[in-house]
């Protein structure tokens, strides 16, 4: 699968020239071109983007400004003409830095980087009860047994383990169909919930330990016939 990636950056030229670049990359795939990081924000809440081309000095909102105001975006490359900020650049913890006019060479090199981090990241997820996600500008390793449940904030999902909660730019949809179904199962428009975790039933409330996670008339049959047929905690009550 190739990575899906975005331009961002005001100027026509340099969008173009990093156009031809990803054309000529077998493993990428453009699907969207912006002049703007407002613009690109919304992009990125409506289709997937693995990695994001990205311009610094830019009317509005700069490259830096977009990455402060919206830490949980994909992998990152900056590609300006200004070397000054590289420094602080890395301090985001982006993927790299190329510095314009770009050379197809320099392009390479920063689009391979990004390349072997998402199949790092995507070995991780599916290699068993470990994945990673992105939060707080850092990629962080979430172990399955440890994810209690997943809630909905608009543009985002939270993740609560039992030790630590996680904010993730992702929509429940795209989250959902990341985790196992025999494992993980959604209750509620705004929950997905660890079966192996839950305690009881009552009425419309399913207890996880001391969290209370609503659990809507959809989902209540299904969640009951689930639970039966892998026969999680059989002590489990549903009243």
């Amino acid at each position: 699968m190739p990575l899906h990636c975005i331009i961002v950056d005001d100027d026509e030229i340099s969008r173009k020239v990093l156009e031809k670049c990803i054309e000529q990359t077998e493993f990428l795939e453009l699907v969207g071109k912006y002049s703007n990081a407002i613009d690109a924000r919304s992009a990125i809440n409506n289709k997937a983007v693995d990695l994001i081309f990205l311009d610094i000095e830019m009317p509005e909102m700069t490259g830096l400004e977009f990455i402060q105001r919206f830490p949980e975006v994909p992998q990152i490359i900056f590609v300006t003409s200004q070397k000054q900020y590289a420094l602080e650049a890395f301090e985001y913890d982006v993927t790299d830095y190329v510095t314009k006019p770009v050379s197809y060479e320099r392009f390479l090199k920063a689009a391979e980087k990004a390349k072997r981090i998402h199949e790092i990241f995507e070995s991780e997820q599916s290699s068993g009860m470990d994945f990673f996600v992105k939060s707080d500008s850092k990629m962080v390793k979430i172990n399955l047994g440890n994810l209690l449940y997943v809630e909905a904030l608009g543009d985002y999902v939270r993740l609560i383990t039992e030790e630590k909660k996680y904010t993730v730019l992702s929509t429940m949809k795209a989250f959902d169909a990341k985790l196992p179904s025999d494992l993980f199962m959604r209750v509620h428009k705004s929950y997905i919930i660890n079966l192996s975790k839950i305690d009881k039933v009552e009425k419309n409330i399913a207890f996880v330990g001391t969290h209370e996670i609503p659990v809507s008339r959809t989902y209540k049959e299904s969640l009951r016939d689930h639970m039966r047929t892998l026969q999680l905690k059989p002590n489990i009550g549903f009243k």
